[in-house]
């Protein structure tokens, strides 16, 4: 069996995007030219990676059970070509990068200048989405590294570097709207108005913790994926919600929310960059991590 790199690329891009038109977008290729190559990676393993038809592409149990392979095959990859250059003065190679897109305006516009200034052979890879989502695509090797607030207990694979910290806010629209006339008919009493949160991930998880402590039993309106969608419900309306200050104020619809004073204290968040303790092996992945 013969498989190529760019064959396990294109299986590995395409088994994230479950859509041929953005899985070629990212890999810079035609939506035929990742067909003919999937089509010959199936040839090679003989086996059928993808059911499809003409509107879904999902992984086949079989592609389930080779997409792990195919990751470690293109890690033990770049993790050689990297031994093999070593003793060259330039550090290159990809390095993917997972945050939310608040990570992206606030923390990544300062590292990724200095990453293009100090190593211009690296090609950073950066994919956005929910945070929430952030260790497990580390850990399942999605990405090599990502931008994520600190969980209680760190998981003994990772390695967990602070860049920065955030407190927790409570917030309510400023709009007119029932809820904040409810809220200031009943004397600004917020405990019994509905919420919005997060489905889930790691601030979720301390919110919860914090709720238990005050003996807070919160009405949920509606869960969420992602905290900058809970500002934009509550900024039109549709109930309270906690959020992270520095989403706030890379919110677009900051100026619609008024942060609420509970009178008691939410918790403070570190916020930074995960890497896999195995990933360091690869000098480009080690080189940005020292830049931190």
């Amino acid at each position: 069996m013969t498989v190529s790199s760019k064959e396990l690329q294109a299986f590995v891009c395409l088994s994230e995007y479950l859509h041929f038109a953005r899985a070629s977008e990212q890999l810079n290729m035609t939506p035929s030219a990742l067909s003919r190559l999937i089509q010959r990676l199936e040839v090679s393993v003989d086996a059928t990676l993808f059911i499809r038809d003409k509107r879904s592409v999902v992984l086949s149990e079989q592609g389930r059970v080779f997409l792990p392979y195919a990751r470690d095959a293109l890690n033990n990859l770049d993790e050689i070509k990297h031994v093999l250059q070593a003793s060259k003065d330039e550090v290159s190679g990809n390095l993917s990068v997972f945050c939310s897109v608040t990570a992206a305006y606030s923390i990544l516009t300062n590292l990724l200048p200095s990453i293009r200034e100090r190593y211009p052979d690296i090609n950073v890879l950066l994919r956005t989405g929910d945070a929430s989502s952030a260790l497990d695509r580390v850990m399942s090797g999605q990405d090599h590294m990502a931008i994520t607030a600190k969980p209680q207990i760190v998981p003994s694979e990772l390695l967990y570097q602070e860049i920065t910290s955030t407190h927790l806010k409570l917030i309510i629209s400023k709009r007119p709207c029932s809820i904040r006339q409810h809220w200031l008919s009943q004397s600004k009493e917020w405990r019994t108005l509905p919420w919005i949160l997060a489905e889930g991930g790691i601030i979720r998880e301390q919110f919860d913790e914090w709720a238990k402590e005050q003996d807070l039993d919160v009405d949920v309106y509606s869960h969420v994926s992602g905290h900058e969608a809970i500002v934009s419900m509550v900024s039109l309306g549709f109930g309270i919600g906690v959020v992270p200050d520095i989403v706030l104020n890379y919110s677009p619809q900051k100026d619609d929310i008024e942060v609420i004073d509970a009178g008691l204290a939410l918790p403070q968040l570190s916020i930074g960059a995960c890497v896999q303790y195995k990933s360091l092996r690869n000098r480009s992945i080690n080189a940005v991590w020292e830049l931190l």
